[in-house]
């Protein structure tokens, strides 16, 4: 066994646990006096007094075993065989599509594929002043979703489908893999242990031929990973270093180490400065600033004159480090540093107001007393995952990602607060409680995902911003008696909800309360305006109020078959869907309606008497497949879309003394119709009439242009007065076998198939007919005079090809199939969105 004098050397480097370990698996290394000791100094560089504890948490132990006795066995090869293959070649052969970046610009296209929140430093700019860049991105890369790695690994598919391979240009040159993962996992910039073989073999070899011949670097491998810790990285110098915090490729490491670009630097004057996370306190000269000038982070504001100021540093009882600065006749300025120099206390009565990204990067912070504080800016403590205690009873005002990332904070005191921007308190797991009583206004994704909240007071809340409260399945009761204006997605899936109220609301977006199916009731009294998918799918609801309600967007209250009455006196307009597949509603009341989008009220069957005497326009499939109306008062409607009325079996008498333009498939198989006053129409489209077969007379006075299929197939009509009509399409007329009046005054251009197989019509005058298509009054025995006057060459053609006239009639019954299953499909479309 070895000296005790080795062991007590490895003791006072590593700690008395760290020397236990060793003891017990290395006794044969330590019969070699030293050897242990030389192994380990060479690997590890001795800042941290936690070693022992890191390797357990991190489950390494055997790898800490294998990777030392293999550096009492191993032999390295000798003879290296230079790989004929480029990088691009290997990685296209594991499945990655490799790009250098040249400009900024090429840097930029690739942060398309970083969550929010994981970006990398690299896109924030100027990386290729001192680094060759890469990016390696699999070429399934669109199929891998990181909404299915709830647990996130350095190496898992996700994390290395897309890699920023990085080369230094000065000094030392190694590289860093950085992961798509950034600030989420351990060190992700040294992923697979920045060994590039681990990615494809000889891809190590291939990256030096490249950087030598293109640049004339040398690849130097020391920084390789030979097992991985947490929170340790692995510099130029092949030893392991433990590090705080990584930003932009630098590691600030306990010890007063800082590790950038690989190279170990330290500062210059231990004795009077100290690294605090990433800033330099310059005891001597009494300073406090990061030490990358480049961060701007307002930690630093209120501490900018300390020349007068006395500074104490002492150790408190849980053996952290106390600084006071103390000014005259004020109250001490306290900061509190663990065993490695992070900020884990702060405290600063003079404080009032901070600019952006306070301790943005401090992860480790658990007590935060800012009594006079009122407004800070953007992400204030954005990376803080351990803060517990924060006390800011004065704050009014912060902006956008206010402790972002905190997960562990479960009670939080902010009576004066009134406005705050995005992201307030995003993925805080652990609040249950919340009052906010002075609090007015709010951002996008206020408490987004706080699963876990089950009671919020804000109640002078008057405004909020997209996704309010998204995703939080606890709250069961919600009271915002002041609220005017909420964004889209308004409480999106919050499925626990049974009371919610929003007396004042005037305003909101898309997407409110969708997929609630806990309400049974909602008082809306003072809405006037809502979004599109408003209450989709919330099928609980059986009594709504929305007495202002003027405007709606579309998928209206769409699936939602709890409401059997709606009353919106104040509605002027709506979009489409509205009340889709509602097929319970039996009483809706709609007295000022003006404008509707298209499928109102798809397929509903429970209405039977409708009175919109204000509705003005419509789009298509009003009403569609609403079988059971039988009463329909629309008398200043002027204009619709396609399928007005589709398959509604119901309606026997229509007055539309208003309507000018109608779309395709107007009251198509409407077979119980049998009057209807359109005396001011001018304009249809395709399909008009089709297939109906309860009219008798038709007059249509100022009528002037018609589409192909005009009143096809309506085999009841005998008297029809188109006095103003000039042109027609084709199929005019088609298979109507009981017209015996027609007036065409002025028809001046008629289409194909004209009037085809209307054998009961014994007369026509057509004294301006000026051109016609083929077939003219084909099959219409009794106006013999007219088939004789028809251009006898179609004539003979047609008698030639009698079967290729059935073809073509058969083509124009599909062509009307087509179009209705092309609407159908529509609908379900539309359903599935």
């Amino acid at each position: 066994m070895a000296s005790s004098s080795e062991l007590k050397r490895i003791k006072k480097k590593y700690g008395e646990n760290f020397m236990k370990l060793c003891r017990e698996l290395f006794p044969t290394i330590l019969e070699q006096e030293g050897k242990l000791e030389e192994i380990l100094d060479s690997t590890f560089a001795g800042n941290s007094r936690t070693l022992y504890d890191d390797i357990l948490n991190a489950e390494v132990e055997a790898d800490f075993k294998n990777y030392v006795y293999n550096k009492i066995y191993e032999e390295e090869s000798k003879n290296k065989f230079a790989t004929d293959k480029t990088p691009y070649k290997l990685l296209d052969e594991a499945g990655y599509v490799l790009t250098e970046c040249l400009t900024e610009g090429e840097i930029q296209e690739f942060k398309k594929y970083y969550k929010p929140g994981e970006e990398l430093c690299t896109f924030n700019g100027g990386r290729l002043n001192r680094c060759v860049v890469f990016f390696a991105v699999k070429k399934n890369v669109e199929e891998i979703k990181r909404k299915n790695f709830k647990n996130p690994e350095r190496e898992d598919e996700y994390g290395t489908s897309v890699m920023s391979i990085q080369f230094n240009r000065f000094g030392m040159c190694t590289v860093s893999i950085k992961n798509r993962y950034n600030h989420t996992v351990n060190n992700p910039d040294a992923t697979y242990g920045n060994d590039l073989d681990r990615i494809v073999p000889d891809l190590t070899e291939s990256f030096a031929i490249l950087l030598d011949r293109e640049y004339g670097l040398k690849l130097n491998e020391s920084n390789k990973e030979k097992f991985e810790i947490p929170n340790y990285v692995v510099a130029s110098d092949g030893k392991y270093y433990k590090y705080n915090m990584e930003i932009d490729a630098k590691y600030y490491c306990p010890g007063n180490i800082i590790i950038s670009d690989g190279k170990v630097k330290r500062l210059e004057n231990p004795e009077s400065q100290i690294l605090m996370d990433y800033f330099i306190f310059d005891i001597k000269d009494k300073s406090i600033k990061p030490y990358d000038g480049d961060i701007n982070d307002s930690f630093v504001d209120g501490l900018e004159d300390l020349k007068n100021a006395q500074i104490t540093i002492t150790k408190s009882n849980k053996k952290t480090k106390i600084i006071t600065i103390q000014k005259f006749k004020k109250e001490p300025i306290i900061i509190e540093l663990n065993n490695d120099n992070q900020i884990i206390g702060y405290e600063n009565s003079e404080l009032e107001q901070t600019g952006d990204s306070f301790l943005y990067y401090n992860q480790e912070l658990s007590t935060l007393n800012l009594p006079n504080l009122e407004q800070v800016g953007e992400h204030f403590l954005y990376d803080n995952r351990g803060l517990t205690t924060l006390n800011l009873p004065r704050l009014r005002q912060v902006g956008d990602k206010f402790l972002y990332w905190n997960r562990e904070l479960t009670s939080l005191n902010l009576l004066s607060l009134e406005q705050v921007g995005d992201c307030f308190l995003n993925d805080n797991q652990g609040l249950t409680t919340l009052n906010l009583p002075s609090l007015r206004q709010v951002g996008d994704h206020f408490l987004y995902l706080n699963e876990g909240l089950t009671s919020l007071n804000l109640l002078s809340l008057e405004q909020v911003g997209d996704c309010f409260l998204n995703d939080n399945q606890g709250l069961t009761t919600l009271n915002l008696p002041s609220l005017r204006q909420v964004g889209d997605h308004f409480l999106y899936l919050n499925e626990g909800l049974t009371s919610l109220n929003l007396l004042s609301l005037e305003k909101i977006g898309h997407c409110f309360l969708r997929s609630n199916e806990g309400l049974t009731s909602l008082d809306l009294p003072n809405l006037e305006q809502v979004g599109a998918y408003f209450l989709y799918c919330n099928r609980g609801i059986t009594n709504l109020n929305l007495p202002s309600l003027e405007r709606a967007g579309d998928d209206f209250l769409c699936d939602n078959n709890g409401l059997t009455s709606l009353n919106l006196p104040a509605l002027k307009q709506i979009g489409q869907n509205f009340l889709y597949f509602n097929k319970e509603l039996t009483s809706l009341d709609l007295p000022n309606l003006e404008l509707v989008g298209a499928y109102f009220l798809y397929n509903n069957q429970g209405i039977t008497d409708f009175n919109l005497p204000n509705l003005e326009q419509v789009k298509d499939c009003f009403l569609y497949c609403n079988q059971r109306i039988t009463n329909l008062n629309l008398p200043n409607l002027e204009q619709v879309g396609d399928c007005f009325l589709y398959c509604n079996q119901g309606i026997t008498k229509l007055d539309l003394p208003n309507l000018k333009r109608v779309g395709n498939n107007f009251l198509h198989n409407n077979e119980g119709l049998s009057v209807l006053n359109l005396s001011n129409l001018k304009q249809v489209g395709g399909a008009f009439l089709h297939s109906n077969h309860g009219l008798k007379k038709l007059d249509l006075p100022n009528l002037e242009q018609v589409g192909y299929y005009f009143l096809s197939d309506n085999q009841g009509i005998t008297d029809l007065n188109l006095p103003s009509l000039k042109q027609v399409d084709d199929y005019f007329l088609n298979d109507n076998q009981g017209l015996s009046r027609l007036n065409l005054p002025n028809l001046e251009i008629a289409g194909d198939d004209f009037l085809y197989s209307n054998q009961a019509l014994t007369s026509l005058n057509l004294p301006n007919l000026k051109r016609k298509g083929r077939r003219f009054l084909y099959s219409n025995p009794t106006l013999g005079d007219h088939a004789r006057k028809t251009d006898s060459k179609d004539i003979a053609t047609l008698d030639k090809k009698s079967e290729v006239t059935t073809t073509e009639m058969s083509f124009a019954k599909r062509v009307i199939n087509i179009i209705r299953d092309s609407f159908r499909r529509r609908f379900d479309g539309n359903r599935r969105k």
